[in-house]
């Protein structure tokens, strides 16, 4: 059986079950990235083990370093966080996986590398190499029961499968994305934590922030006859749901009424054994009940937060269409204007056109009187008073017109005498 080093604080059920620590001003985040872990099994194969898929599988195992940036004390502290579905938790949880830098002897860092599965994608890869005086330390919530660990599901089982021999290595090596760590960051630290300048942050040891302030507890494989069981060995029998002390005491004290009452009524205490049974059985299936409506809880209320996001999505498009309409309300409007201006342009022109053309139809009218009047008189071999008048006053007009252009006054008399 595991082993579990626990430190716990009250928490409320409605508390995320992440692995975060309280807010501390002294550590800054400076990498958290996707990952995937390999490291050598210890057992007869050496073989390789590779764990990237965790509980949902489409969501990604993170690695994170946070660095304390004071020069009289620097500090660094790295941990492994991976998604899993753990019996006992109402709600998702993470795996946390600490690796505090009082245990690393070295840390080797290599890119761009290939990466060991798709899971990371077609980015390019850094691969960082911890060698590491003790084992890291595997943590999970303090309220999940671990005598034994059990999963929810088969992604969860086969993560579980893997901690124990996670649990004792002393070579762990991280896949990350090449772009979350470079180079000029990581090339200080790894010669720091070489040269033995680094410890580990204050707080890293601090059990009781973790989990929202739910508090975690170290899993132990010190041997591994202690390694929880696989997975599909704990698939088939169904784990009580209230815990063992409080059902062995409700059975007794059941069990003590059954009897007299079996003895004051003649019954057998067979009979009576199946009636406490029976409502133990009952017990039970309220617990369960409760947890279902619980869950069913959760779920409403995340579909009720959707909902709200939802309706303030459609607000905010309702607002933009009625800002859309608006506009075009008014460039239809400025559109129609536009059309009865040129409209009244189109009036004008028309008009000054039939102006000009009366204008020039009267002017052509008298120039083919004239010319009928000027081939009259070439036929009657001169002309007539009419005539000469009317020509004296048109060269007298264009004249005195050109005199005036000219901007000269002149006061002259023009006269036509006949050759």
């Amino acid at each position: 059986m595991s082993q579990a080093t626990t430190a716990s604080a009250p928490s409320s059920p409605h508390e995320t079950s992440s692995p975060s620590e309280d807010a501390t001003t002294d550590l800054h985040v400076t990498s958290e990235a996707p990952t995937v872990i390999e490291w050598k099994r210890d057992d007869e194969n050496d073989a390789m083990t590779l764990l990237s898929e965790p509980d949902p599988r489409s969501h990604h195992i993170t690695f994170q370093m946070r660095h304390l940036h004071d020069p009289k004390q620097p500090a660094v502290f790295f941990s492994l966080h991976i998604p899993a579905k753990l019996k006992g938790m109402s709600r998702d949880t993470q795996i946390l996986v600490q690796i505090p830098a009082d245990r690393i002897l070295s840390l080797e860092h290599e890119s761009p590398v290939t990466a060991p599965n798709t899971k990371l994608g077609a980015r390019p890869v850094c691969r960082l190499t911890f060698h590491l005086r003790s084992p890291v330390d595997i943590i999970v919530p303090a309220e999940v029961p671990i005598a034994p660990l059990r999963a929810h599901k088969a992604a969860t089982g086969q993560v579980l499968d893997l901690l124990p021999s996670l649990g004792r290595v002393t070579r762990l090596v991280v896949y990350v994305p090449a772009n979350a760590f470079p180079k000029h960051k990581l090339d200080p630290i790894c010669a720091a934590i070489t040269e033995g300048r680094l410890v580990s942050t204050d707080r890293s040891d601090d059990l009781t922030s973790l989990y929202s302030g739910g508090g975690g507890q170290i899993l132990r494989f010190d041997d591994p006859s202690d390694a929880p069981p696989q997975y599909d060995e704990l698939s088939a029998p169904m784990a009580p749901l209230l815990p063992e002390s409080s059902t062995d005491l409700f059975r007794e004290k059941n069990g003590r009424k059954r009897s007299r009452r079996d003895r004051d009524s003649g019954g057998s205490t067979e009979e009576g054994r199946s009636r406490c049974c029976s409502t133990d059985e009952v017990m039970m299936a309220l617990v369960a009940m409760r947890k279902q409506m619980a869950m069913q809880e959760d779920r409403m209320n995340y579909q009720s937060r959707r909902i709200d996001e939802l309706e303030l999505q459609a607000t905010r498009y309702q607002t933009e269409l009625e800002g859309a309409n608006k506009q075009t309300h008014q460039l239809r409007q400025e559109l129609d204007d536009a059309q009865e201006q040129i409209a009244l342009l189109q009036g004008r022109v028309e008009v000054v056109e039939q102006e000009d053309l009366g204008r020039l139809d009267l002017e052509i009218c008298g120039l083919r009187e004239d010319l009928d009047a000027l081939q009259e008189m070439e036929e009657r071999g001169g002309l007539d008073s009419d005539a000469e008048n009317r020509i004296a006053n048109a060269v007298t007009e264009r004249v005195t017109s050109e005199m005036l252009d000219s901007g000269v006054a002149y006061n002259a008399t023009v006269t036509f005498s006949r050759p």
